[in-house]
């Protein structure tokens, strides 16, 4: 099998102490390669911002939000602090941030290392619901509606 396929499709070669060294060097730079991944990764760990303020409008006295706060918005709340987070890097198990509050939302920026950041939903301003303009809407209907009626008995 690995004379007639592996070694010619090259998925295999011979155990050779040439070819057993070659192995033995490209696992030493993949292992210097992620130390130094993980070593990065504790860098911007520890020189990220842990506390965000995000203000949205708010539709009700209740505290929910004119739309939502989702992963993109808390990555440029970040970014404005100069702080770099990647939008994969986050994980918002209970989906968009609906309501306002605090939420701490975990950051997972290596398999191995992890932080948390509290993000704090504020009130910008209250948003009136559109529920008047509807009624004046039907309103201009029925007299468009009779106007075209005296239109069409001229």
């Amino acid at each position: 099998y690995a004379r007639n396929f592996l070694i010619p499709q090259r998925k295999a070669v011979r155990a050779t102490a040439e070819a057993i060294a070659a192995v033995e060097s490209r696992r030493e730079e993949l292992l210097k390669q992620e130390k130094a991944r993980l070593d990065v990764a504790k860098v911007r760990a520890e020189s990220a911002i842990k506390e965000l303020t995000i203000s949205r409008r708010v539709i009700d006295e209740e505290g929910r939000l004119f739309g939502s706060v989702a992963a993109n918005d808390i990555v440029q709340a970040a970014e404005e602090h100069d702080t770099e987070i990647l939008r994969s890097e986050l994980m918002m198990p209970e989906g968009n941030i609906k309501n306002t509050g605090e939420y701490t939302i975990p950051v997972v920026v290596h398999p191995e290392v992890r932080f948390e950041i509290q993000v704090t939903v504020v009130p910008d301003s209250l948003v009136e619901l559109p529920e008047e303009s509807s009624t004046s809407e039907s309103e201009s209907t029925d007299s468009n509606e009779s106007a075209g009626d005296e239109t069409s008995t001229e």
